[in-house]
């Protein structure tokens, strides 16, 4: 009974890490699925002058098992930034760059289940997916 006494807090601390870690895994791959969603999205939306706003809109559509205030989105054709509907750029870009590349970046703040200085969790996932604009 001692000698479970002193190992029960190992077993623990153990079981913690993995908990931390599935769900840390799990948090990637709904922030993956969600930007690959987003990206196929936004390459499609040629002509489109809300673009950016739809793409955001789907991000977070997809990513519903995330916290959706800790989400960043960023959205990019050929290099250049869309921001917002605001500016014609995006939709111009959209139809003048027909063929070049398309791009949607997320990043999430994680927030682990325990938080402790015991287990080195990153602070911030991120992921980024390009295509082609049809």
């Amino acid at each position: 009974m001692v000698e479970f006494a002193l190992i029960l807090p190992l077993i623990l601390y153990i079981l913690v890490g993995i908990l931390q870690v599935g769900w840390l895994l799990s948090d990637y791959m709904i922030l993956t699925n969600a930007t690959a969603v987003g990206a196929r999205y936004f390459a499609g939306q040629a002509g489109s002058t809300t673009a950016n706003a739809n793409t955001v809109s789907q991000v977070k559509a997809a990513a519903s098992g995330l916290t959706l205030s800790s989400l960043t989105i960023t959205t990019s054709v050929n290099g250049t930034a869309c921001t917002d509907n605001s500016t014609p750029t995006c939709g111009t870009a959209l139809i003048n760059n027909k063929g070049s590349t398309a791009n949607v970046a997320v990043s999430y703040t994680f927030t682990p289940i325990i938080i402790s200085s015991l287990y080195a969790m990153p602070a911030t996932l991120t992921h980024a997916i390009t295509e082609r604009v049809m």
